[in-house]
């Protein structure tokens, strides 16, 4: 028998291989980034089809092939039926795995990223999506030590009641002092409180904020400008969430 192994992990992507088949793109706590391929997966009728839906977290028995492993068997931990049914949660969703494929690695652990894709997509089940949204940002960029420095002026070390926000290195100048490197953009105060709370608080409060809308969607497409430009491509389903908006 094909030697094979168990993974526990968060199905990101599941697309098309051939006529038949599917790839998925698995996020797991203690190997990155795992593809497998699935036979038949393409089929309604194939016992291996429900563990090859988006955003489920599932445990699988896998098995090693030459150039790309496969999929023998497995459970649903977490099916996360509505993230796959609302046209709000799809789009919030799609936009988390696909920043989360971006930031992970194939081979290499990341078990503080896959909490929080674990946490987010329990609360996109709960909690307003524009508000999941900006917590998950917060918090990706703050697991990829990308988080900006957003308590002091990098000027005057003084406190900052808004600023501008440099994406170079991360640093946030007060209104007196010169503004740091560009690219950039502009930060109200309200979007500094929001940022600074999301990043600090327990995920179970998350539901209880109740932001500005306004203020909401300023800071979650900051972040997703901030975090596009240290990744040095574009987040693609970012335009979802415009046509939402």
């Amino acid at each position: 028998m094909t030697a094979g192994y168990r993974i526990e992990g968060i199905i990101l992507f599941s697309k098309p291989l051939g006529e038949k088949d599917r790839v998925l793109t698995v996020l797991t706590p203690d190997r990155g980034l795992v593809r497998l391929s699935v036979r038949g997966g393409r089929s309604t009728g194939s016992r291996l089809a429900a563990l090859a839906l988006p955003f489920s977290r599932v445990r699988l028995d896998a098995w090693r092939g030459k150039s790309l492993d496969g999929l023998r068997g497995g459970e649903v931990l977490d099916a996360h039926r509505c993230l796959r049914e609302d046209p709000g949660t799809i789009a919030h969703s799609f936009c988390i795995a696909e920043i989360v494929g971006r930031l992970a690695q194939e081979g290499e652990a990341d078990r503080a990223l896959y909490l929080l894709v674990v946490t987010a997509f329990r609360l996109l089940e709960v909690a307003d999506p524009d508000l999941v949204m900006a917590f998950f940002l917060v918090r990706s960029t703050k697991v990829a030590g990308l988080f900006p420095l957003l308590d002091a002026c990098r000027g005057c070390g003084g406190p900052i009641d808004g600023g501008f926000l440099s994406f170079e290195d991360g640093s946030i100048s007060c209104p007196g002092c010169p503004p740091g490197p560009p690219p950039g953009h502009n930060m109200t105060a309200e979007m500094v409180s929001l940022a600074r709370r999301l990043r600090d608080l327990h995920p179970r409060d998350v539901p209880d904020l109740s932001p500005s809308p306004g203020a909401l969607v300023q800071l979650r497409n900051l972040l997703l400008d901030y975090l596009e430009y240290h990744l040095g491509r574009s987040v693609n389903s970012r335009r979802f969430l415009d046509i939402l908006a």
